[in-house]
Order: structure tokens, then sequence, then C-alpha cells
């Protein structure tokens, strides 16, 4: 209970806080920002772990599997791009497989489900890729969570 009352105390003083900053103080801001940075693609970054020994079945699996859904993805202008990245973990809990999926922007990111549904249909809902897609649930690799960033590209003074 404690735990909840400073929360609730911490975000009102944050809401009191932001209230009083002037409103010519706001205004500054994002015209620094403009000044500062133009703003770039949306990335979707995923981080999965995969148990040991599995790394390349699983790489495999996204190959056949996950690959032809994002190159369709590119193809149909859904994602500007798609990464794969592996890395040696440094703990058990760390992650040993990234990927990432480029946006054009925060509004293409708002229409991803309608857009990903039809690449759906035309790839893991057609019979041939359910096999594939059960080998690939089958490895034991751990989903670890998605994040979201903003690609900017800064610029010179």
């Amino acid at each position: 209970m404690r735990y909840g009352i400073e929360r609730i105390a911490v975000v009102l003083a944050v809401i009191v806080g932001l209230s009083m900053v002037p409103e010519s103080a706001h205004g500054q801001t994002a015209r620094v920002a403009l000044e500062t940075y133009e703003e770039g693609p949306v990335w979707q970054i995923m981080t999965f772990r995969t148990p040991p020994g599995k790394t390349e079945l699983q790489l495999k699996n996204i190959a056949t599997v996950w690959e032809h859904q994002l190159k369709l993805a590119v193809k149909k202008k859904v994602l500007v791009d798609y990464k794969v990245l592996t890395k040696w973990s440094s703990s058990p809990d760390d992650w040993n497989i990234m990927v990432i999926e480029i946006f054009p922007n925060m509004a293409s990111y708002d229409t991803f489900w309608k857009d990903w549904a039809a690449i759906d249909a035309e790839t893991v809902d057609m019979p041939e890729f359910q096999e594939r897609l059960e080998l690939m649930q089958s490895t034991g690799t751990e989903f670890l969570g998605t994040v979201f960033a903003r690609e900017v590209h800064l610029k010179s003074r």
C-alpha cells in the first residue's frame, strides 16, 4: 500500500511541476528540438533468448518464416527495412537475438496491425507455413520484450 501512495505522490508532483512551466518554455523546447534534429523512422526492437545450442535453429526458423513476412512488409511499404542481430549473452538472462522492424514514421505504425494481418493472410495463414511456424515456436526461445525508438537525424550548427 505504501508503494502505491508514494507513486501517486510522485505523479502528482510531476503534473504540478509541468503545469508551472511557462507556456513559452514549451514552445521554446519544440523550437530547439526542430533546430537540433529531424525525426526519422520508428524502430520496433524485439529481443529473444534462445536455450543453449538452439540459436542457429531459431535463426533458420526466422529465415524460413518471419523473414518471408518481413520482405513482404517491405515490398508493401509497411516497413522501410528490418534487421536481425545476434550477440553472445553476457548473462543467463540476457538476449541473444534481436529483430528490428523499421517503420517510416509513427503514423505508419498506427496502422501496423491491420497491415500485418494482410501480410499474415499471404504468409503464415497459408498451410505450408503452419508446420514451419510450429517448429519455430518449439525451440524454447523466450520473447523478452519490445521497445520502440525513433531515429533522429542531427543537424549541424
